[in-house]
């Protein structure tokens, strides 16, 4: 799912597969000095036949 929101772009899921790589900036507009959480799932495929 992608939400546009202006002039960014940005994405709910991000899907990384084998040998693929993503650099990734996470900005909010909250005080730097409070914490903010971010949450990682990894998702395991059946492998080719």
């Amino acid at each position: 799912m992608t939400v546009e929101t202006d002039p960014f772009v940005t994405e709910s899921n991000l899907y990384i597969y084998s040998c693929e790589a993503y650099s990734v900036l996470v900005t909010t507009g909250k005080d730097p000095y409070r914490n903010c959480g971010i949450s990682i799932n990894m998702i395991a495929r059946k492998p080719l036949p």
